[in-house]
């Protein structure tokens, strides 16, 4: 495993655990919502089966939770898959806002869904403090990633080199928790931490086929006050990358195979 150290980096720990282990989950109707007013994806639209478009569903579930005046709870509810094109769910919000996955959120194919606007982003979350994301152990998030990687340079020469979407971003968010979620296949970076502040991130799985481009566990960039515990991390590339200008992160008990390692780059 090798590392490259940016001078701004103030603090950077990696505990990499080889062997396989039970990352632990927080059942997620455990969690008390008596203080949450519940936001179900279904009471906006949602069809829930896969080959509707849920997007507009979605984000009409998230103007309406974030828009409360009390906390709230967005739900997108288990045993069901939700076929979500790219969508930006932006801030700020009134009060705190959590986001309860406990269905499959799937990305369309590369294709006519993707425009050169879109295909740097799947799902963005912008300017939203007070914000936590949870799966309860059963939520996944599937980039659908294949046909990107198919048609990537990197795999084939004779193909253009262009960008493919992030599956989940998270711009200029403060008192961010993103925990017991399953990210799989993601286009391209599963998750990308940009200008944001105090995050803490623990108990994902995060995987793709280890002979696919560019498609980093978790990325770091710009942000201060980052925590990482208890993930499992299997990529076609680095577990972890870290970019100049993260500072103060600390990452511990991962496990980090068949990805490259970490990579700080300046």
């Amino acid at each position: 495993m090798v590392f490259y150290f940016s001078t701004t980096l103030l603090l950077f720990i990696l505990s990499s655990v080889i062997a396989d282990k039970d990352i632990s989950a927080i059942p997620l109707r455990g969690r008390s919502l008596e203080s949450k007013k519940v936001f179900d994806v279904f009471g906006y639209g949602a069809h829930g089966d896969g080959h509707h478009d849920d997007t507009k569903a979605i984000a009409r579930t998230w103007a309406a939770a974030c828009s409360a005046p009390q906390p709230a709870a967005m739900l997108i509810p288990r045993g069901k898959g939700y076929l979500i094109k790219h969508v930006t769910l932006s801030g700020p919000c009134k009060s705190s806002i959590m986001l309860m996955i406990e269905g499959t959120s799937m990305a369309p194919p590369k294709g006519p869904h993707w425009s050169n606007k879109t295909n740097r982003h799947w799902i963005m979350f912008s300017d939203v403090n007070e914000l936590t994301i949870t799966g309860g152990g059963t939520g996944t998030i599937d980039g659908n990633g294949k046909t990107w990687w198919q048609n990537s340079c990197k795999i084939n020469s004779r193909f253009p080199c262009k960008q493919a979407p992030r599956a989940l971003t998270f711009y200029s968010c403060k008192n961010l928790r993103l925990e017991n979620v399953k990210i799989v296949n993601s286009q391209q970076i599963h998750i990308s931490i940009e200008d944001c502040r105090h995050v803490k991130i623990a108990r994902l799985s995060i995987t793709a086929p280890g002979t696919r481009p560019n498609t980093d566990g978790i990325h770091v960039t710009r942000s201060k006050h980052v925590q990482v515990t208890d993930c499992r991390i299997k990529t076609g590339d680095d577990c972890m990358s870290i970019e100049d200008g993260t500072e103060n992160l600390h990452v511990r008990n991962i496990v980090c195979r068949p990805g490259m390692g970490s990579a700080l780059e300046a």
